[in-house]
């Protein structure tokens, strides 16, 4: 072997045990360490950028993501950190502003959304709170301006025209009105209301005693989906 064959092998021997994490120094690129030489089934998979600055560090656990995973900004700063369990997220997954300031708290329980949603503005002050079951939203949400002052959210009006027609409408006119309605308490899956005007103005036909439940999706002027629900009986 000559020496320009010998040179290439040793260096391109050296790139691959830097990625591998066996080389000590300055870190560039992907590396996975074992907190205990004696237990293979618990490691990090930690991944470095051309300042040898960390960008990304996932904890595993029988090759699976296990514990609190990190995101980094190029300068280092935390970014992002999730939760999992067993591959799933599950428990709070935050998000943070380069400034170190919260950003989005989402809370996971088997990769569904599940329990309080929370977003601030960079001063810190809280901009939306949302409420989630089984990854689905909960009617009723908060807004907040950059003052803290809280946005009012509109209300369902039920009007009954006769005993068989209801028409349904917001207080306050919102973008992308989607109308749903419910037959009993107990139903889980709402049948959407057709007839629902350019001014998100529903009809809905039922016949006498008929309970009905109803539920109306929105956007809110901040960009978020409002939700809203109101029952009546005919």
């Amino acid at each position: 072997m000559n020496k320009i064959s010998l040179l290439f092998t040793t260096v391109a021997a050296t790139i691959f045990l830097a990625a591998c994490g066996n080389v000590e120094g300055p870190r560039v690129g992907t590396y996975y360490d074992y907190p205990d030489k004696n237990d293979t089934t618990l490691f990090f998979k930690r991944e470095y950028n051309a300042q040898h600055i960390l960008k990304q560090e996932i904890r595993y656990v029988n090759k699976k993501r296990n514990g609190v995973s990190k995101e980094f900004y190029d300068d280092g700063k935390l970014k992002m950190e999730i939760t999992y369990e067993e591959g799933l997220r599950n428990g709070p997954s935050k998000l943070y502003y380069e400034s170190g300031q919260l950003n989005m708290v989402i809370n996971y329980k088997g990769e569904k959304k599940e329990g309080l949603t929370q977003v601030y503005y960079k001063n810190g002050v809280l901009a939306y709170a949302a409420v989630y079951s089984d990854g689905e939203q909960v009617p009723g949400i908060r807004e907040f301006r950059e003052s803290g002052e809280e946005v009012e959210q509109p209300e369902i009006i039920l009007k009954k025209s006769g005993r068989t027609l209801l028409e349904i409408s917001l207080s306050k006119k919102r973008s992308n009105v989607e109308m749903f309605w419910y037959a009993s308490p107990e139903a889980t899956t709402g049948l959407p209301i057709n007839s629902v005007t350019a001014d998100g103005v529903g009809q809905l036909s039922t016949h006498a005693g008929q309970y009905v439940r109803v539920r109306v999706k929105y956007t809110t002027n901040f960009g978020n989906q409002g939700l809203l629900e109101a029952e009546t009986k005919m």
